[in-house]
């Protein structure tokens, strides 16, 4: 009961924080987003450990958040995009200059290097494009809720249906609780998620929600494999131990962050 309670009530403030930072203004979800990759880098570099020296396993967070922030203050503001973009090749290769002089063997060298490229593309660069959002006149509240809102309904419909019926499993080598039927309860959820959506924020274009309502259940559940592969290959049962009962920051938001690349290509195809 006590881990129960425990989770319940992390839980309770996940949901609020989350929902207050994108709700409140764009620069409190820009720093929910910094939140995310600071965190998120940390779990990363612990997940691979790859000798990083203590000075890097925190500059490495440090200096891709930085960047993250500039990036989104500049998206807020309508300036330009495109000097940001050009510059995030270079900050990555700057970051494997610096690893390039630490006194570590070559294959850690190696390893690590392929740590900061895919880093930056699972963690910086899709928050990167969630900031995209932000961008013109549409409301960045709902376009950035409703893949959220649509993220969580789709948790709970597969956790549902997955308890009581799963029977086929998905990946089990990587995820053993992830079965066939809960992945169908969730992508119903999301849908009748996305239907609701559609009544309550008429002012969203429809054709946005329903494309963000398809598309979670496949992209949500890549972005939780994917995290459990990391975590397994580790030989860990979280990323994190931030979140009591939750783990950590990538075990609440890997399936945001493969959904909100989606969310930005919607945003572009969808909104004139």
């Amino acid at each position: 009961m006590s881990d129960i309670l425990t989770r319940s009530i992390t839980g309770f403030f996940i949901v609020v924080g989350t929902l207050a930072a994108v709700y409140f203004s764009p620069y409190s979800c820009l720093a929910f987003f910094c939140l995310i990759n600071a965190f998120g880098w940390y779990e990363f570099i612990r997940l691979n450990a790859i000798g990083f020296t203590r000075s890097l396993i925190i500059l490495v967070p440090v200096v891709f958040t930085i960047w993250l922030g500039i990036f989104g203050y500049l998206t807020i503001t309508n300036h330009n995009q495109s000097l940001p973009y050009v510059a995030f090749p270079v900050l990555i290769t700057a970051m494997i200059m610096l690893l390039l002089f630490q006194k570590i063997p070559v294959d850690q060298i190696s390893r690590g290097g392929r740590t900061l490229f895919s880093g930056a593309a699972y963690i910086t660069l899709p928050l990167s494009l969630g900031c995209l959002l932000f961008y013109g006149e549409a409301n960045y509240k709902y376009l950035i809720l409703i893949p959220i809102l649509l993220i969580w309904m789709n948790d709970v419909g597969g956790y549902l249906i997955g308890s009581k019926w799963g029977r086929h499993k998905i990946a089990p080598a990587i995820s053993p609780g992830k079965s066939v039927e809960g992945t169908l309860g969730g992508m119903v959820m999301a849908l009748a998620t996305a239907f609701a959506l559609t009544r309550i924020w008429p002012g969203i274009r429809v054709e946005y929600t329903w494309f963000i309502g398809i598309s979670v259940p496949f992209f949500a559940l890549a972005g939780d494999l994917y995290e459990s592969s990391l975590k397994r290959a580790s030989g860990v049962k979280d990323s994190g131990s931030i979140l009591p009962g939750h783990g950590g920051f990538l075990d609440r938001y890997d399936s945001f962050l493969f959904v909100l690349p989606v969310a930005a290509l919607g945003y572009f195809i969808f909104t004139p």
